[in-house]
């Protein structure tokens, strides 16, 4: 009776692992939207699946900011501690559900270097044909910045 009772556990377990499998490889093919980070040529991504993405307008966003999100890799010793969040290059992924279509902002630095933004957008699985790259004032490392002339 016991080893019935383990097997049947055992089943369920086996039953429960593949469907989490299951969700686990559908949700790596939905596209995401988020934020990102990128030093020294190494892309920092955090996002949310499209589906489960916060409502800001007509927008689909990730809720976390650039300023949390630093904060945690601080933490975790994967970015320096010395460095503000937005002294570095860095942009936002998010879906417009008017236009149908991704806009992935990202610092000069980042879109110049072809290779890796298709990186960032295979990592958060933006569809390449309907995703737009551009620029925003938000997204500006100090090496983008206006120089301004000293007295």
């Amino acid at each position: 009776m016991r080893s019935s009772r383990r097997e049947e556990k055992e089943l369920l377990e086996e039953i429960y692992q593949a469907a989490q499998r299951r969700r686990a490889a559908k949700r790596a093919s939905m596209p995401q939207v988020g934020i990102v980070f990128v030093v020294k040529g190494k892309p920092f991504i955090d996002s949310t699946p499209v589906t489960e993405a916060e409502d800001y307008a007509h927008f689909k966003i990730h809720g976390r900011g650039h300023y949390q999100c630093w904060q945690q890799l601080q933490q975790m010793k994967a970015v320096p501690s010395g460095v503000e969040y937005d002294e570095v290059p860095r942009g936002r992924a998010v879906y417009d559900t008017v236009a149908r279509n991704y806009t992935l902002f990202l610092d000069r630095c980042i879109l110049k270097n072809k290779k890796l933004v298709s990186r960032i957008m295979a990592g958060m699985n933006l569809p390449f044909k309907n995703t737009e790259t551009a620029t925003d004032d938000h997204y500006r490392c100090p090496k983008c910045l206006p120089k301004r002339d000293d007295p």
